[in-house]
């Protein structure tokens, strides 16, 4: 015959151990082990009724609270922003090696100097030079034409050429070309008729 109080007291013990389990917020392999256990150990109270573990076992898991929500403010924290100082900072500087210019092509000429009597100093001739014929009509810049003046004996041209580019132009790549610098047309016509009359003008393919 079962007493009222007992029945009572079984009733708060479950009410009690059901409360315990949703607190606890365990999840079902967690809530069957203690389930479990307390089943155990009830087999040996002999002080009173075990409590019904079917009740407590059958009541609901108590969801877990829910997460706290963060609100969002719309004016942002007054922190000062994280901007570096450009001075602060040195700025990289790459240096790119400059490359030296590339060497032009050796123009084998040669600036006859003058003797102590003011004739030019000759070589001798090379082998494909084309010796220049005494009536060749030479070039002679015009009177009014201010130097400085070149006198050309040996090149792909020969005469008397005002400024240094129609010059070179004569003497570029041409191998054993004679050139050099006279102080009027007329020094430099002697000194090309000079040449010619002793075959020592040429021309150089």
């Amino acid at each position: 015959m079962t007493d009222h109080h007992s029945n009572a007291a079984t009733s708060a013990d479950d009410a009690f151990l059901a409360a315990l389990v949703g607190a606890l917020q365990l999840n079902a392999d967690q809530h069957g082990k203690f389930a479990w256990i307390i089943s155990h150990l009830s087999v040996g109270n002999t002080a009173g009724h075990a409590p019904s573990i079917k009740r407590f076992w059958g009541s609901p898991l108590v969801e877990p609270a829910p997460c706290i929500s963060l609100k969002h403010s719309a004016t942002p924290p007054d922190l000062s922003p994280w901007i570096l100082d450009p001075a602060a900072v040195p700025v990289p500087v790459f240096s790119v090696p400059l490359l030296p210019p590339p060497t032009p092509a050796p123009i084998s000429t040669t600036s006859a100097p003058m003797g102590p009597s003011g004739e030019i100093s000759f070589g001798p001739l090379p082998t494909n030079a084309i010796i220049v014929p005494q009536d060749y009509n030479y070039h002679v810049p015009s009177p009014t034409q201010r130097g400085p003046y070149y006198l050309v004996t040996r090149g792909l041209d020969i005469g008397i050429y005002v400024g240094w580019e129609p010059t070179t132009a004569l003497m570029i790549a041409v191998s054993h070309s004679i050139y050099c610098r006279v102080p009027s047309i007329q020094v430099g016509y002697i000194h090309l008729n000079v040449a010619i009359k002793g075959g020592r003008a040429a021309f150089l393919p």
